[in-house]
């Protein structure tokens, strides 16, 4: 089989490393592809994927008024000739042409609008709210799929505390991703001030237009010497701090999957979650993980307390959290399903 996986983002944010993780995933199955990524003036993401042996091409991918990523993507597809095309976020799909006898598949991890995607053949959901979204849209059923995100377990080495201006035997609740309000950090830092154990840090990872706020936000509460943002973590990087902390707080106010989630479960940190779309989807409260009403600071600092304070409720839920994990999430299961999927619909 041979592909084109499209990428029309820009950010380094969940969408955007999935997005590498499947095509890194497919090129071990020995599947040819053509990989198009958004040209940016950071070359991060192409130098990864060209490190990891891929045939990369960057496009503007501007938008609706973007013609000339439309003709070069159509241009690709006559030269390179796939058996079908598969577009990450609405850039790509929207460039996408329809050409008669390839398959265009799209993987959706958003509440979009269908306009988006009339160049589609199969869309895929990452959650089955997606799928009912979707349908209730008006699009029919027979052109949605669900298949789930997976994460990458790495078995490295853990970060430092020290590193980090953080004391050894100091706790660390860790949360992980894009410094942005849908992301709700100011809720979890102002819920961090109030928690029982004050030899605990709170160290986030990630970058966005917030930060200036949010370090006003941990000034504010008088636990700026506790919080330590560290910055964008990149996928290489992720095990090494989930290894190094004790507790994860995943606080945001919207996110349709999750899969941060899954990394928590993965390297088998215990951890609380707010009830957005995909927290409710993937935690069973008080099984795998424990849930609080979104932006609910005082509900969240109890949660965060129950955590710190009962061992037995957090070992129990490490080992459900990673069994699900094991189970429904792992690169193989999701990868066997993708092509499953793709390989039956090419002739559509």
């Amino acid at each position: 089989m041979k592909i084109i996986q499209a990428m029309g983002g820009k950010n380094e944010g969940g969408a955007e490393l999935f997005f590498e993780r499947m095509v890194i995933a497919f090129h071990k199955r020995g599947i040819e592809q053509k990989i198009l990524i958004r040209k940016t003036k950071n070359k991060n993401r192409l130098n990864r994927l060209v490190e990891a042996g891929l045939d990369v091409v960057e496009l503007p991918f501007s938008g609706m008024l973007d013609f000339t990523t439309k003709k070069k993507y159509k241009k690709i597809i006559q030269e390179f000739n796939p058996d079908c095309t598969l577009n990450y976020l609405n850039r790509a799909t929207i460039a996408c042409p329809k050409i008669n006898g390839i398959a265009n598949f799209s993987k959706v991890g958003g509440y979009y609008d269908k306009k988006y995607y009339k160049n589609m053949d199969k869309i895929i959901c990452n959650t089955p709210d997606l799928v009912k979204f979707f349908e209730d849209s008006g699009v029919v059923l027979d052109k949605l799929k669900y298949i789930p995100n997976f994460v990458v377990e790495n078995g490295i080495e853990a970060v430092k505390k020290e590193d980090y201006d953080t004391p050894a035997d100091a706790k660390v609740i860790f949360g992980l991703g894009r410094l942005h309000v849908n992301k709700a950090w100011d809720v979890l830092i102002k819920s961090f001030s109030k928690i029982k154990d004050k030899n605990t840090y709170l160290w986030i990872g990630g970058n966005g237009p917030e930060e200036e706020y949010l370090k006003s936000v941990a000034k504010s509460e008088n636990v700026e010497n506790r919080v330590k943002f560290l910055g964008w973590v990149t996928q290489n990087e992720i095990g090494k701090f989930f290894k190094a902390v004790d507790f994860y707080v995943v606080p945001s106010r919207h996110e349709p999957f999750g899969s941060i989630i899954l990394e928590g479960w993965a390297y088998q940190v215990p951890m609380v979650s707010s009830k957005s779309q995909g927290g409710v989807f993937l935690v069973d409260n008080e099984k795998n993980g424990l849930l609080y009403e979104i932006d609910d600071v005082e509900e969240l600092t109890e949660k965060i307390d129950l955590l710190m304070s009962d061992k037995n409720l957090a070992d129990k839920m490490v080992k459900n959290g990673y069994k699900k994990f094991r189970d429904e999430f792992t690169e193989d299961a999701v990868i066997d399903a993708y092509l499953s999927y793709i390989e039956k619909n090419l002739n559509v």
